[in-house]
C-alpha cells in the first residue's frame, strides 16, 4: 500500500527530527528575570539557560541539573536510530507484522519514557536540601503546561523534536489502521 509506505517515511522522518530540535523547552519567567529563562531538553544533553536555573534551583535546594547524570541522553540517540531504520524497513515491505511491531513498540517506548520524565521532575521537586537557604513544600515541575512555582512562572512544552516524535506515532498508528482495514476487507 503506497500510503503505508509513505506514512512510515514520515514517521521515520519525525523521529530524525529529535537529532536536530529539541524534544522539550521549560521557560521561566519571574520579576528579577525579565527576558525570562530557556532550558531545552534535546535527546543527548540539557541545554539553554542550565547555569542560571541552577543558580535558583540552589536557593530552594534543588540538585543542579547535569547532562551526564541522565542515563536517557545516551540511549535516546541509539533508539531513535533503531526507529528510524525500523521504520524505514517497515516502509519498504508495507508488512502488516513490521508495522504493527514498530508501533507498538515505539508507542510503549514513548508512554515510558514520559513516566520516566514525569519521575525525574517528581525527584527534582521532592529530593529537596533541608538546609537550603529558602524552605518549601516539596513540588513537582510541570511536565506539560503552565504553573506557578513561587514567584515563577513555568512552562514546559513539546519543542520541534517532540513534536516530531508524536508526528511519526501518529503516522505509525495511521500506517497500522490503513493496513488493517486493507486486511479485514479481503477477509
Amino acid at each position: 500500500m503506497k500510503w503505508v509506505r509513505i506514512l512510515m517515511v514520515v514517521a521515520a522522518i519525525g523521529v530524525a527530527s529529535a537529532y536536530v530540535f529539541p524534544l522539550w523547552t521549560y521557560k521561566l519567567d519571574a520579576p528579577q528575570y525579565p527576558e525570562g529563562l530557556v532550558m531545552y531538553i534535546k535527546a543527548n544533553r540539557v541545554a539553554g539557560d542550565v547555569d542560571k536555573i541552577d543558580i535558583v534551583n540552589h536557593y530552594i535546594g534543588m540538585k543542579p541539573i547535569e547532562s551526564t547524570q541522565f542515563l536517557e541522553f545516551k540511549v535516546f540517540p541509539i533508539a531513535f536510530a533503531v526507529f528510524i531504520l525500523w521504520a524505514l524497513l517497515a516502509a519498504w515491505s508495507g508488512a502488516f507484522k513490521l508495522v504493527a511491531s514498530w508501533v507498538l513498540t515505539y508507542t510503549l517506548f514513548a508512554l515510558v519514557s514520559l513516566v520516566d520524565f514525569y519521575k525525574w521532575l517528581y525527584h527534582y521537586g521532592h529530593d529537596l536540601d533541608p538546609s537550603a537557604a529558602i524552605r518549601i513544600e516539596p513540588f513537582t515541575p510541570p511536565l506539560i503546561g503552565p504553573k506557578e512555582l513561587l514567584n515563577f512562572y513555568v512552562e514546559a512544552w513539546p519543542h520541534a523534536g517532540g513534536l516530531g516524535l508524536i508526528v511519526a506515532a501518529a503516522a505509525g498508528w495511521l500506517a497500522l489502521i490503513l493496513l488493517w482495514r486493507a486486511r479485514r476487507q479481503e477477509a
